[in-house]
C-alpha cells in the first residue's frame, strides 16, 4: 500500500486493512523523493542527515498509521527514491500480488486523472494496481471492469472474479469502442 501521508492514502490503507487485512500480509510503503545534493557544495554529510531524519519521521508516521488499522500482519517500509519506481521495487522484492494506492486531490469525475504515481506504477509493474478513490465502509456489491485489450482483459477479469468471490459482488465487464462516424 503506497502511503504519501495524504488523507487519501491513509483512507486507502484503512480500507485495504478492512477488506484484505485478515490473512493477507500488508506492507505500508512510503517513498521519499529527494534531489541529488550539489557535488560542489561539500555538504554531503548534511544530505545524509536530512535523509536519515526524513526516513525516521516517515517510519514513525507509518507505524502510527499501522497502529490505527485492524489487520493481522502489517509491516512498514521507507525508502528514498521516485515514488512509483520505489513502490514498484518494494512490490517486486516482496513478491506482492497487488499494489494499492489512494487517489489524491479533488474527485471531480469526468476527466479526472488517476495521478502520476498511480499511472507510473501501472506502467512499471506486472501486477495489478488498485486505485482507491473514495473508500467506503459499505460492502462491495458491483465491480465494473474496463476491458480494452485481449492481453490485459483476461487478467483483469480474473482479478474481478476473485474479488467478486471474496465480496459476493456482481461483475460487469465494460468495453468502449472507438468513434462511430
Amino acid at each position: 500500500i503506497g502511503v504519501d501521508f495524504s488523507p487519501a492514502s491513509a483512507d486507502a490503507a484503512r480500507w485495504t486493512a478492512q477488506h484484505f487485512g485478515n490473512g493477507a500480509e500488508l506492507i505500508l510503503a512510503h517513498a521519499i523523493p529527494l534531489p541529488e545534493p550539489p557535488i560542489s557544495s561539500g555538504r554531503h554529510g548534511k544530505h545524509e542527515l536530512v535523509v536519515a531524519t526524513l526516513v525516521e519521521g516517515a517510519r514513525k508516521r507509518l507505524q502510527d498509521l499501522r497502529d490505527t488499522i485492524q489487520a493481522q500482519s502489517v509491516s512498514v517500509e521507507v525508502r528514498e527514491g521516485e515514488p512509483a519506481a520505489t513502490l514498484a521495487d518494494i512490490a517486486n522484492e516482496s513478491k506482492a500480488d497487488l499494489l494499492i494506492v489512494g487517489l489524491r486531490g479533488e474527485h471531480t469525475g469526468a476527466g479526472q486523472s488517476a495521478g502520476t504515481t498511480a499511472q507510473r506504477a501501472v506502467r512499471e509493474l506486472s501486477i495489478p494496481v488498485l486505485v482507491v478513490a473514495r473508500p467506503s465502509d459499505r460492502p462491495l456489491s458491483l465491480i465494473v471492469v474496463a476491458v480494452e485489450e485481449e492481453t490485459t482483459a483476461r487478467e483483469s477479469l480474473r482479478w474481478a472474479a476473485m474479488l467478486s468471490n471474496r465480496f459476493n459482488a456482481r461483475v460487469t465487464a465494460l468495453h468502449v469502442g472507438g468513434e462511430v462516424i
